[in-house]
């Protein structure tokens, strides 16, 4: 006779182990994917994956019903570090001169420390945030969205930016995100919260900017964007809103991604420049040579920030962290995240393989007399209507097809972003008049399917919280001196990667300083 083996519960010890590779391996696919896409819209993508991954992967139940939530969040809170180039700061630490090589990698860990500072900052909304605050954000940010769709449509985004050009900065935006959600708090008194952390956001923007490019006359990469001081006024505000909101297991995952964010920059970078100097093994075997080490790069930047902030969410897994409020269950927040996720992030980001196709002759000019850019615009609002009618429908009547169980739905969701992104990726890159690398594409499907293979294993059961969950007031949740010690020996550790690189007598690609007179 077969005797069939009851579910046991997840080992922690297991949970940990999967949660911190499938996080680091899946964020460091979605950055290489990136790569292809560029600026914020292609951020958002590693953003939205790593955030679902670790949701499903945590095995807390109370943040499956939150899984579309956490997708969104990350989608928005990674998509802010597109704003800010790194390229010139890459070429900054090519070369002999330590002050200038220095002063590359201390920028790379600034940049790298404003994508995950924000990005683990916003993501922590979503286990720490009672649903109906978040649920505040849907007006204001569907206003915000529409007035950039506008803008960009009638031309008036393009034409403002080139006309007065502030620091090369997406100024346009920031000033009309300001003006609609000012408007909105007018409008909307129950929306009134959410309203505030958008104008707070979007002014300190602007301070972070006229503060340290305006009056201090800082630039990182000049003649190129400065949008790094815009960016590290929002990092502030964030980090200031967690703190006056005595969100300490919140500032503590910001601290988690800012710190891995700034390590993985420069670790990725150093990987790269000793690719290009064909270092110690890679000079013997000509097989290490051929490896992109750019996307190397790029995908190092992911793998360890993703793993940075899956680290910050185990210390809430095994800290017992209370699950958030439900305290709106009818409202549509799950829907809108689910929309934004689908349509928004796969829009702005796919649209460009179309753009590719007809400038490679991929696509024939024109069918029956309507250009091939229209057809593509009536066939993806044709794909927006049926998104659309699948989300009411199962709201108005479950449909079968969607699962019952918050982990099923989260599963479901998972699949079609991940596989959505791959396939686009793979239609963007084969047949085009480039060189295709190879390495990229087979690694990013094998990282989907192992990785979607975790997803799919989560156990039904989850952890069991504990009767007395720690809040995430509590401070006990402010990280210990271990954490702040590892800030402390930044300066060292940046110090030794350029010494290391300086050994490397690389030829100079662009500098910051003239150290020769």
């Amino acid at each position: 006779m077969i005797s069939l083996k009851t579910e046991k519960q997840a080992s922690p010890k297991r949970v940990s182990i999967l949660l911190c590779l499938s996080a680091a391996l899946i964020m460091a696919m979605g950055w290489g994917v990136r790569g292809a896409y560029g600026h914020s819209t292609g951020a958002a993508m590693p953003g939205a994956l790593v955030s679902l991954v670790i949701c499903l992967c945590a095995h807390r139940p109370d943040w499956w019903r939150r899984t579309a939530v956490f997708g969104f969040l990350g989608y928005l809170g990674w998509a802010f570090g597109g704003q800010a180039s790194y390229g010139i700061i890459v070429g900054y630490t090519s070369g002999t001169s330590f002050p200038n090589v220095y002063y590359g990698y201390a920028c790379l860990f600034i940049v790298g420390g404003i994508w995950g500072g924000i990005g683990a900052g916003l993501l922590s909304f979503g286990v720490t945030k009672p649903r109906s605050y978040l649920n505040m954000f849907i007006g204001p940010l569907t206003v915000i969205y529409v007035t950039w769709f506008f803008l960009d449509k009638v031309g008036l985004l393009d034409w403002l930016q080139q006309k007065w050009s502030i620091y090369d900065t997406y100024w346009v935006k920031s000033a009309s995100a300001f003006i609609a959600g000012s408007a909105y708090w007018l409008i909307d008194h129950k929306s009134r919260p959410a309203c505030q952390l958008v104008v707070l956001i979007t002014v300190s923007w602007w301070l972070g900017l006229g503060l340290l490019t305006g009056i201090l006359g800082l630039h990182m990469t000049p003649p190129r964007s400065d949008s790094w001081a815009a960016l590290l006024g929002v990092t502030v505000a964030i980090f200031a809103h967690l703190i006056k909101s005595k969100n300490w297991a919140g500032l503590m995952l910001a601290c988690y991604g800012g710190l891995a964010g700034g390590i993985g920059f420069a670790c990725g970078d150093f990987i790269q420049m000793l690719g290009r100097a064909k270092w110690g093994p890679i000079a013997q075997y000509p097989i290490l040579q051929k490896l992109p080490y750019w996307t190397l790069m790029e995908q190092t930047f992911g793998f360890i920030m993703g793993l940075g902030v899956a680290i910050g969410f185990i210390q809430l897994i095994r800290g017992q962290v209370a699950p958030a409020v439900e305290d709106k269950n009818q409202e549509y927040l799950n829907e809108f995240a689910v929309f934004c996720l689908l349509v928004p992030m796969m829009w702005v980001n796919f649209k460009k393989n179309v753009h590719a196709w007809i400038k490679d002759g991929r696509l024939v000019p024109d069918y029956f007399g309507l250009s091939t850019a229209w057809w593509a615009i009536i066939l993806s609002i044709a794909l927006v209507g049926l998104v659309i009618y699948t989300l009411y429908r199962n709201r108005q009547s479950k449909l079968a097809l969607i699962p019952n169980s918050a982990l099923g739905k989260g599963q479901l969701l998972f699949l079609l972003v991940v596989w959505f992104i791959i396939v686009g990726y793979f239609t963007r890159v084969i047949g085009g008049t480039g060189s295709v690398d190879g390495i990229n594409i087979t690694s990013f499907w094998l990282v989907a399917v192992i990785v979607s293979f975790v997803v799919l294993s989560t156990d039904q059961k989850g952890i069991p919280i504990a009767d007395n969950p720690v809040p995430a007031t509590d401070q006990s949740w402010i990280p210990s001196w271990r954490h702040w010690l590892l800030w402390a020996f930044l300066p060292i550790f940046l110090a030794i990667l350029t010494q290391l690189t300086v050994s490397l007598e690389l030829p100079i690609d662009h500098q910051r300083f003239n150290f020769n007179r």
